[in-house]
């Protein structure tokens, strides 16, 4: 019976210890995940800042049309930035989708301009949303911001 006890114990000692190894992995896989993450944060809000500056021409409190020289430098822009260093692999999902309406939107003349500066105006709300500017409920619906 003693014999029993003793191998109950000892298979109970080394469950523990299994179990204390898989939290402290668990633990380590984390930190360096959030390691990681920290890293990666100056490179993208350089990213985003660069992505920021292009959109100029499409600010909101401009009413303009524009020409279709502006058009197409602004999507060689976009397209430039994406591919540039990287950049690209920084967008969200929401961002880059809303990057590539915004350079369809951009190529097709038919799309007002007012039409352009909201998608764009999007991609700039969704950015703030992806580096942390806005709160929660502010992501909820950044098209109230």
């Amino acid at each position: 019976m003693e014999k029993d006890i003793l191998i109950a114990i000892i298979a109970g000692g080394f469950g523990l210890l299994g179990t204390v190894l898989s939290i402290l992995a668990t633990i380590t896989a984390n930190n360096v995940r959030r390691e990681m993450q920290v890293k990666l944060l100056e490179p993208q809000l350089e990213a985003y800042r660069k992505l920021w500056s292009l959109m100029d021409i499409a600010s909101p409190s401009l009413t303009n049309e524009f020409t279709e020289d502006e058009r197409r430098n602004l999507e060689d822009k976009l397209r430039a930035w994406y591919y540039e260093a990287g950049n690209g692999i920084f967008l969200s999902v929401e961002s880059r989708a809303l990057l590539v309406e915004a350079k369809q939107y951009l190529l097709d003349v038919a799309i007002p301009a007012s039409k352009i500066r909201a998608k764009l105006s999007a991609l700039r709300s969704q950015m703030k949303n992806d580096i942390g500017v806005y709160g929660k409920e502010d992501i909820k619906s950044p098209a109230k911001i």
